[in-house]
């Protein structure tokens, strides 16, 4: 059972590892578009506010994953309930935008149900 525990985390980590490098493109695709007057200033400004917010609250998400230690839960159901609290507080705490909420669960079903199938 500890194994399907480090292996959820593992492959969680790297979900959201990924989101993070998706977020810093998405950053600097924006960076460029403005740089070539292909948007506003004001557009510029929405969406790198927008997107710098989401990448924060990732990290802070991913910082959390980082945290947690396998011997601390009975099972996997247990680690997720924890996680998907802690990640709801933390979003309330820095107003983090809603989506970051849906992500995550998303996120966490995805890679339970590809730990628990294979």
């Amino acid at each position: 059972m500890k194994e399907n525990l480090k292996k959820y985390l593992k492959i969680l980590k790297i979900e959201f590892e990924e989101a993070i490098e998706y977020l810093e493109y998405l950053l600097e695709a924006h960076r460029i578009r403005y740089e070539k007057e292909e948007i506003t200033h004001y557009v510029y400004l929405e969406n790198v506010t927008v997107l710098t917010n989401e990448l924060s609250g990732i990290k802070n998400i991913l910082k959390i994953i980082r945290s947690l230690k396998v011997d601390n839960f009975r099972d996997l159901e247990s680690l997720i309930l924890y996680l998907e609290k802690r990640v709801v507080e933390s979003i309330k705490h820095f107003d983090y935008p809603e989506a970051l909420h849906v992500m995550c669960r998303r996120k966490l079903e995805k890679v339970k149900i590809f730990v628990l199938e294979n």
